[in-house]
């Protein structure tokens, strides 16, 4: 018997947060050039709004963001980028940053 009348609901709630995450496939099938690019576009633009609300000049901003993704470019493979993007769209964080951060150590030389 459950005492506390919250209980059962978060119980539920908590429950069914765990079979939607473990059953949600992402479909990379479906993830083309096309998002791939978005994704590109995407992380590019992010990067670029990161370091001005850092308040870093436009130079450095843009120096430093451009050769994150061309190193990314690099670095990653056609299967990583659908990867990374069809979890980004998916709203799967840890899987896309999983990912993305076997090749943090690349990125190093981006930094001057």
């Amino acid at each position: 018997m459950i005492r506390n009348p919250l209980a059962a609901p978060l119980l539920f709630a908590a429950a069914t947060l765990v079979a939607c995450g473990t059953a949600q496939q992402v479909d990379l099938a479906a993830t083309g050039p096309a998002e791939v690019a978005n994704y590109k576009a995407g992380m590019l633009a992010g990067c670029l709004d990161a370091g001005r609300n850092r308040g870093d000049s436009a130079q450095k901003v843009q120096g430093f963001c451009s050769c994150m993704v061309s190193t990314l470019e690099h670095q990653m493979g056609v299967e990583e980028w659908k990867q990374a993007a069809a979890f980004a769209k998916a709203r799967r964080d840890r899987e896309e940053q999983a990912i993305l951060s076997r090749h943090v150590p690349s990125l190093q030389s981006c930094r001057r």
